[in-house]
């Protein structure tokens, strides 16, 4: 009986050791699996070359180094060597990022920062793919007695987490100053928050973008004080089987020049209806030229215009159009209030008779005007602006037509 039993012991020990080495080896093969997709995707996709040596493969730890550079050129290269904790669940990662620029290979964390390279930390689940990543830069100071600056900055960090196709940034700069002879700059935090999606089965593609920064002053002997406070940036790209759509907006709470309103409010555009087959394919011929990273002379030029021109010819196909949702400005400096709204149209029929090399004067060619039709309204126009314009000054709304590329300004024609 009690031989029995313990035979029984042995068998469900055995079993459970048995999940335990084959979770662990399944945490660490899929772990690996996820590193060389993501060592490809920044191969195909960002321009990079990527390498790993000093691999060790393990069921409970790996470790390995990561040697990143931009395809084509040899201006930095990036060292990232990480040790990998493999867990039943989940798999913990860290190390630091060291980057060497030129061809001397000058360390730029150490020899050009007084600062030690940064560090970074992880954690991937094994079973859903989710990961969370942060990444952090200690403060430093940097100082020259003799040419009389001094930069003093208080770190860096962001967190990068998410899954395959779904993944979002969100992170800080702290304030710095820079300090010299002349002025003071002084840069408050600014922060930024990004998320990419992209569906792989039907290359839906969409990224949201956001930059804040607090505030910014400039202090000197020369020049009034300038400040700028709560500037804002936003944007929405979404690409789809259908079309390309991409929204802007900006925002600034105030800009000023000693006690003295410049300028403060928001904009807010939006471009849509861009071909969405041949804006993958503009994007990709444009990624290509730019990993080149070449200096080309006038030939190499008009030839990349040919290659480009059905592109976007293909793009321009669905007549884009441009909104300007909110044009709201004011400026206590000028005496000036801002209020635009409208729309521009693109006519795409036949656009395969422009030509890109239309655009190597400085004049925006006829042909391409021509294909413009929209209308604008800016209300409260201020009056020195109108007799400028040659209208009456009574008038307080200025209608702006645009039809096959003729102007007019609230029915008068006016040469462009």
């Amino acid at each position: 009986m009690f031989k029995r039993k313990g035979w029984l012991i042995a068998i469900v020990l055995g079993l459970v050791g048995a999940a335990y080495l084959g979770a662990q080896a399944l945490s660490s093969s899929l772990f690996e699996r996820e590193l060389r997709h993501a060592i490809a995707e920044l191969e195909n996709e960002g321009g990079y070359q990527v390498e790993r040596d000093e691999i060790q493969h393990g069921w409970f730890v790996s470790r390995g180094r990561i040697r990143l550079s931009p395809e084509g050129r040899d201006d930095w290269r990036a060292s990232i060597p990480y040790t990998a904790r493999h867990g039943v669940l989940s798999t913990q990662a860290e190390g630091d990022v060291d980057i060497a620029l030129g061809t001397d290979r000058e360390r730029l964390f150490g020899d050009h920062l007084p600062v030690a390279p940064p560090r970074w930390n992880a954690n991937y689940a094994s079973l859903s793919g989710e990961f969370d990543s942060r990444f952090s830069l200690a403060p430093f100071t940097m100082e020259d007695k003799e040419q009389g600056w001094r930069l003093e900055t208080q770190g860096v960090e962001w967190d990068i987490y998410g899954q395959r196709g779904d993944v979002s940034l969100v992170g800080s700069v702290a304030p710095w100053t820079l300090e010299d002879d002349i002025g003071r700059l002084e840069v408050g935090k600014l922060e930024f928050d990004s998320r990419y999606r992209h569906d792989e089965e039907t290359d839906d593609i969409e990224q949201q973008d956001e930059i804040r920064l607090s505030q910014l002053a400039y202090r000197g002997p020369l020049i009034p004080d300038i400040s700028i406070e709560r500037w804002r940036y936003q944007s929405n790209w979404q690409l789809d089987d259908e079309q390309g759509r991409l929204a802007v907006d900006l925002s600034l709470d105030d800009a000023r020049m000693g006690d003295q309103s410049m300028i403060g409010g928001g904009v807010a555009i939006a471009l849509s209806r861009l071909n969405a087959d041949a804006t993958r394919q503009t994007a990709a011929l444009i990624r290509e030229v730019a990993e080149r990273g070449e200096h080309w002379d006038a030939a190499e030029r008009r030839r990349l215009l040919e290659r480009l021109e059905p592109k976007v010819q293909a793009m321009l196909a669905d007549s884009p159009k441009l909104t300007l949702d909110t044009v709201d400005l004011n400026s206590a400096m000028l005496d000036m209030l801002v209020d635009i709204e409208g729309e521009l149209v693109f006519d795409g029929d036949d656009v395969e008779s422009l030509s890109l090399t239309d655009w190597e004067g400085h004049d925006v060619p006829a042909d391409w005007r021509a294909r413009l039709d929209g209308h604008i309204t800016w209300r409260n126009v201020p009056t020195l602006l109108l007799f400028q314009l040659g209208l009456s000054p009574d008038i307080d709304d200025l209608e702006i037509d645009i039809d096959a590329g003729e102007i007019s300004l609230n029915g008068r024609p006016v040469p462009w």
